[in-house]
């Protein structure tokens, strides 16, 4: 539920603005997406099978749809024309905007889906999920219903966690349960056969991989947190915000890197968070893990979204 809350000389008044989404045993909150270019609306999605978009300036439900099904994950398109939805049984739906019109159905993997990504050029949606592969789908121009899939990449020995986009939409970069973090180059219209470079010089249009160059400063040794630091498995989710200038389109400039942990904690450090002992700022809110983080489109607010406890925090940015 969303609750506003009045402190008035000493008492408190509580009523509810809108149902939120439901959790127990079966049900976890996991899908979480802001618009790409609407601040104020942001999606959720969760196992109880709503599909929920808020306006997070009057913290007022905008739109609502429930479907017989447990979701896992969700983004929009560059354009925001689409909605992608990924879910516990390998089917992606693909949804209009306005959350009615259901244009296409996935149904190459059998498996819960456990991360989607558009391309930032919006001509094609990676889905990867517990069985390890990474499937890509060209996108059809008008982006009323023609997904193909060009591509099957396979090579994790553990189930995709996440993936990002190179700004170029020829690269992606995933992560596995086992620690894994893979490289891929995608061929498409206007590159055939993408050129050759060390992805060391890749840039990502996101940072939701929780392994990489941008996070490993934020780690200890081995699977377990020593002396503060944080360990391989501790880690749910990441997300960044990078200032971006008129004509500036070099993801590597000063930024915000937040992260949220398996005991509920949400961590804020400068990206690119690649040096030992970075400076942080710790945030133990969430009672549960941290299944979700993400800024809004204009830098100004950081989400931050408990699997079991049901709740969708909203942090104002003051940098």
């Amino acid at each position: 539920m969303v609750w506003e809350v009045d402190v008035n000389g000493g008492d408190e008044e509580k009523s509810v603005l809108d149902q939120f989404h439901a959790t127990h045993a079966q049900t976890h909150l996991w899908g979480l997406a802001p618009h790409p270019s609407h601040p104020h609306k942001l999606l959720t999605a969760s196992g109880d099978g709503w599909i929920q978009l808020w306006d997070v300036n009057s913290h007022t439900l905008l739109e609502s749809r429930y479907i017989h099904a447990k979701f896992l994950c969700c983004c929009w398109s560059p354009d925001s024309f689409n909605v992608a939805l990924g879910t516990d049984d390998g089917t992606v739906l693909i949804f209009m905007y306005d959350l009615k019109t259901r244009i296409a159905v996935l149904q190459d993997q059998r498996q819960p889906i456990y991360d989607l990504k558009y391309s930032p050029n919006g001509r094609y949606l990676a889905v990867g999920g517990h069985d390890g592969a990474i499937d890509i789908y060209k996108v059809d121009e008008n982006g009323e219903g023609g997904y193909s899939r060009v591509m099957c990449g396979k090579g994790h020995g553990s189930f995709v966690t996440h993936m990002d986009w190179s700004i170029d939409s020829m690269r992606l970069m995933s992560n596995s349960g086992n620690g894994e973090v893979m490289f891929w180059t995608v061929p498409n219209d206007d590159a055939p056969t993408p050129p050759e470079i060390d992805f060391k010089d890749a840039k990502w249009a996101t940072t939701t991989c929780t392994l990489g160059w941008a996070t490993r400063g934020v780690y200890g040794k081995g699977a377990k947190a020593e002396m503060g630091d944080l360990g391989l498995r501790e880690v749910n989710c990441c997300a960044r915000l990078t200032p971006t200038k008129e004509g500036e389109t070099d993801p590597a400039s000063d930024g915000l890197l937040a992260l949220g942990t398996t005991n509920g904690k949400v961590y804020l450090l400068r990206y690119p968070a690649y040096e030992p002992n970075m400076e942080s700022r710790c945030y133990p809110v969430h009672g549960g893990q941290v299944s979700n983080v993400a800024f809004s489109s204009d830098g100004r607010y950081l989400f931050s979204m408990g699997a079991t406890d049901g709740c969708l925090f909203q942090w104002r940015i003051s940098v």
